[in-house]
């Protein structure tokens, strides 16, 4: 026999419509079934990859005699809470006000308005210790006092309504931004959190927290910090224990890539294995920008193998990307990513002992017997092993899997789209920039209103439901603006060095307005000089990468109207860069074709006919960033310590343009 939730769309409330709950949906008719029977409700919230929302499920709800109490007693409605997460937002705050804490599955007692009086997490069956009070006899209080203590149960809600109201309001709401003082004292009071053994923030359980992480690192490149060297030093060591120990730890799936949700315990070994969109889709980002700062190749191999599981395990038919990965397979949390020895000795031969001592397996194992891989030796050792890795995916990959839920949230795959775009430019590659470009169009063909009145919410296939929510669109919005920095970043080089002799003759005006040097606070950006980087040979990071002289093709190119061809220059694989010497003649005949005053995109390794219009506006760009065309002189430079003051390897400033073949 099924309930009302038989005819729902969401995988989270079909799980449940064989229940003998009598679930209804959230809707109008369930409170008014509710008033008219003078009776509480019970909102049960959760989602289909929760493992104690299934425990609870088995144990409670599947079970007739507990049923049956929660139909006497209550209008029982069951929420998706990926799917309405504005209720899961409002009972929440109500719990986390109730109890301290909260969690899923999330069980709210509410008045026949909807207003929550009561509620918790998970309820055991029976008494199990640990302070928990039964699921059937806490309904029986709850009842009991509810027809007892009707007036006093109202005024309960009342605090706990106005409470959440005054929730919602900042105390100091005048539209002014945080001072500096206030995200220095913030930044301080995260970093007095951190553990400074294990990483993360508190105590187990540990979350990612990548919002917290962003935070540091957009505040790290600030000159508040930079003048600060303790705190700056301080903010380095939290960045990078934190990051590298989930990066090495149980949270990564080191065989099969993607973040799981968080970790049980302190030092990152033993995850909760769902993994969820919205997580990998913000960490990724993270890990983007902490290589720009770091450079830590593991953070490179982090966000490489996170955009493989997407595009391998969660990418659905219509170019979008589901919503999560189970926890259970077959019902037992785990089961596909765990490992024995003997399983990995057969799958890896005589490779399987160096590869335990580097991923920590043992006979006894860390979880349940089995081993989850953890990382302990170096990026080196991640490096040799990438074979293995693969053999063990195969192998894992003709395991029973856990079920997939096939929404498509159009806040999470914002969250995708916006990332990836950031990644695709800071790692400078395209296919990721066509992928994010790929999944923005087809949001904007599966979830924008044909009237264009407004946004829809969730897809389930090609059912299109609910009005777009606050967070759809202002995720999506920050997808828009990252796609559009990325583009820009691509193409504004080529339309301002064809703009710059007429439009700003002043080399030093029209680098000051592309670094956003205009207005200089304590939070600008600081940016050493290229030639202090230890870094030099990756792709330019900084805003000054807006004046990268690089044009492009394909999409890019379509949207913002520059049809010169991009040429692929940067190998991917620094083993396979050529070398030094290799290069020097390519160098030499680009200097010399640059001097004679040839156009820039005969530079490039893509010839370009060179005319006498081209020479003369090539002459009169390099003139106005101070380069020369004439034939250089014997002296040496002064400034750049090269011979041939006129070259065009000598510039008025020390700041030199990344991407072109010699830099000052």
């Amino acid at each position: 026999m099924s309930n009302r939730l038989a005819h729902e769309s969401s995988l989270y409330l079909r799980q449940h419509e064989a229940n003998p709950v009598h679930w209804w949906p959230w809707c109008d008719e369930a409170f008014a079934e509710a008033k008219a029977k003078d009776k509480p409700v019970l909102v049960s919230v959760g989602y289909s990859s929760c493992h104690w929302c299934h425990v609870m499920a088995r144990e409670s709800f599947e079970q007739a005699w507990v049923a049956d109490l929660m139909n006497q007693h209550f209008v029982c409605i069951k929420v998706d809470r990926e799917e309405r997460p504005e209720v899961d937002k409002l009972m929440m705050d109500a719990v986390q006000m109730i109890q301290g804490h909260g969690g899923w599955p999330l069980n709210c007692f509410c008045l026949p308005d909807g207003r929550p009086f009561f509620g918790g997490t998970y309820f055991p069956p029976e008494d199990r210790g640990h302070g928990q009070v039964p699921w059937p006899q806490l309904l029986m209080r709850v009842s009991d006092f509810y027809h007892r203590n009707k007036s006093e149960l109202a005024a309960n809600a009342d605090a706990i309504a106005q409470n959440l109201t005054h929730l919602t309001r900042a105390p100091d709401a005048d539209g002014s931004a945080p001072s500096p003082e206030d995200l220095i004292a913030a930044a301080r009071r995260i970093c007095e959190q951190h553990d400074d053994t294990f990483g993360g923030f508190g105590a187990a359980p540990k979350f990612p927290a990548p919002h917290t992480l962003n935070f540091l690192l957009g505040l790290r490149g600030a000159a508040a910090v930079e003048s600060d060297r303790a705190l700056a030093s301080r903010i380095d060591a939290v960045l990078t224990i934190t990051l590298g120990s989930m990066a090495r730890g149980g949270l990564f799936d080191q065989v099969g890539g993607g973040f799981h949700r968080y970790c049980v315990d302190r030092d990152w070994t033993v995850p909760h294995f769902e993994k969820m969109l919205y997580d990998n889709a913000q960490l990724l980002g993270t890990y983007a920008e902490a290589w720009a700062r770091y450079r830590d190749p593991l953070y490179a191999d982090v966000c490489a193998e996170t955009v493989g599981w997407l595009l391998r395990e969660m990418r659905t038919s219509n170019g979008l990307f589901a919503a999560s990965l189970d926890a259970d397979t077959d019902h037992h949390e785990g089961t596909t990513y765990v490992w024995t020895a003997p399983e990995v000795a057969a799958a890896l031969g005589d490779e399987a002992f160096a590869f335990a001592q580097a991923y920590g397996l043992s006979d006894k194992g860390n979880f349940e017997g089995k081993n989850i891989p953890k990382l302990k030796g170096d990026h080196a050792a991640r490096v040799r092993f990438a074979g293995a890795r693969a053999k063990l995916l195969a192998l894992r990959d003709r395991r029973p899997q856990p079920a997939r839920d096939d929404k498509n949230l159009l806040s999470w795959n914002a969250l995708v789209v916006g990332n990836l775009a950031k990644a695709a430019w800071i790692f400078d590659r395209k296919d990721w920039s066509e992928l994010a470009l790929e999944t923005e169009a087809n949001l904007w063909a599966r979830f924008a209103l044909g009237d264009g009145d407004g946004l829809r919410s969730v897809a389930h296939g090609d059912k299109v439901t609910l009005e777009g929510n606050l967070s759809d669109y202002a995720w999506f919005a920050e997808a828009e603006l990252a796609l559009a920095e990325g583009l820009v970043r691509q193409c504004r080089a080529r339309r301002q060095l064809l703009a710059a002799p007429r439009l700003r003759p002043d080399p030093d005006a029209l680098r000051g307005h592309a670094l956003g040097a205009r207005v200089r606070g304590p939070f600008h950006r600081v940016r050493r000089p290229v030639q202090e980087r230890p870094e030099r040979r990756g792709p330019c990071l900084g805003r000054h990468r807006a004046l990268r002289p690089r044009p492009c093709d394909g999409e890019v190119g379509r949207r913002l109207g520059c049809t010169a061809r991009r040429p692929e220059r940067r190998c991917e694989d620094r083993a396979t860069r050529p070398s030094l010497s290799a290069r020097l003649p390519r160098r030499r005949a680009r200097h010399e074709r640059l001097r004679r005053g040839t156009s820039w995109q005969a530079c490039q390794p893509t010839p370009t006919t060179s005319t006498a219009k081209g020479r003369a506006r090539a002459r009169a760009t390099l003139s106005c960033w101070g380069w020369s065309s004439s034939r250089p002189s014997a002296t040496r430079n002064a400034s750049t310590g090269r011979t041939g003051s006129g070259s065009p390897c000598s510039f008025r400033s020390s700041w030199s343009w990344p991407g072109w073949p010699c830099r000052s």
